[in-house]
């Protein structure tokens, strides 16, 4: 979970991982956005949603891994 109740918060992942089997997942339990920044040579495939949890606590977001692609997936609650 990110604390993130009035101040916006930047989370940077490094795209260049030799592990298969990585995953990070968070839970916005703030009001504040909260940002991805994604650093390093991997490939990325991120969702219509972008880079930002701009939605109501309780959004979520899923950072994972399959081969070489790293896969973002924001759901951004009302």
């Amino acid at each position: 979970m990110i604390s993130n109740v009035a101040t916006a918060v930047t989370i940077t992942a490094n795209t260049v991982s030799t592990k298969n089997d990585f995953i990070a997942s968070y839970t916005k339990v703030g009001d504040a956005n909260i940002s991805f920044q994604l650093t390093g040579t991997g490939k990325t495939e991120i969702t219509p949603n972008g880079l930002i949890m701009s939605g109501s606590p309780g959004s979520t977001a899923l950072l994972t891994k399959n081969g070489n692609i790293f896969y973002l997936l924001i759901n951004n609650l009302p």
